[in-house]
């Protein structure tokens, strides 16, 4: 059995590429525009949607007798709202999906501690709108590689892709092409954002 796995890994792994390749053609044709493959990367002209940097990649989550191939899309934005912890998204609701909220963990045990650049995205109600339409996986905001810059993962249920070596089986989950066209309007929305702070107004809040 452990013969056949080792057989087995190198097709899911191809399968696997060709699905996040099929992702990066599907966030093309929803706004990112052209795309150049490098590695197991996939590269998005610097500046696209206001970003510095915009690839998308994935993790692997192992699991017994299987695993998940997990898309991620990062961009690195110019911002002039210092992010001083990784701010994570959170969902409300027990039972139904509720509001997404990003939370800063550390802040959070102290009493009456508040993060800026959580207060200033949560109280942003494009930008929470355009999250709850998502099926978002998991998405972080942290500092980027230079000073002055932050870092965005987002991690979407939609273009992942999932395997098991007993039963044999392998699929991908497609990404929903509105589901598509939302990632990439966050990546503009925080881009505008990022780069005017507490100065960006939502007409939409109106």
């Amino acid at each position: 059995m452990f013969g056949f796995g080792k057989r087995y890994a190198p097709r899911v792994h191809g399968a696997a590429l060709d699905a996040l390749r099929r992702t990066a053609g599907a966030l093309e044709g929803a706004g990112l525009g052209p795309f150049e493959e490098t590695g197991e990367n996939f590269e998005f002209a610097p500046g696209q949607g206001g970003a510095r940097s915009l690839r998308l990649t994935w993790e692997q989550k192992k699991k017994f007798m299987g695993g998940v191939y997990r898309t991620v899309l990062e961009a690195e934005f110019d911002s002039d709202v210092p992010v001083r912890a990784p701010l994570v998204l959170h969902y409300g609701g027990a039972l139904f999906k509720g509001a997404p909220e990003f939370k800063n963990k550390k802040q959070e045990a102290a009493e009456g501690a508040h993060d800026v650049l959580a207060d200033l995205l949560n109280q942003n109600k494009g930008l929470v709108d355009l999250l709850f339409l998502q099926d978002i996986e998991k998405m972080t905001l942290e500092p980027g590689d230079k000073d002055g810059t932050v870092r965005m993962r987002l991690a979407p249920v939609g273009g992942s892709f999932v395997w098991m070596l007993m039963p044999p089986m392998k699929y991908a989950v497609k990404l929903p092409a509105k589901h598509g066209a939302a990632m990439v309007e966050t990546v503009n929305v925080l881009a505008r954002l990022l780069g005017h702070g507490a100065a960006v107004r939502d007409d939409r809040t109106k």
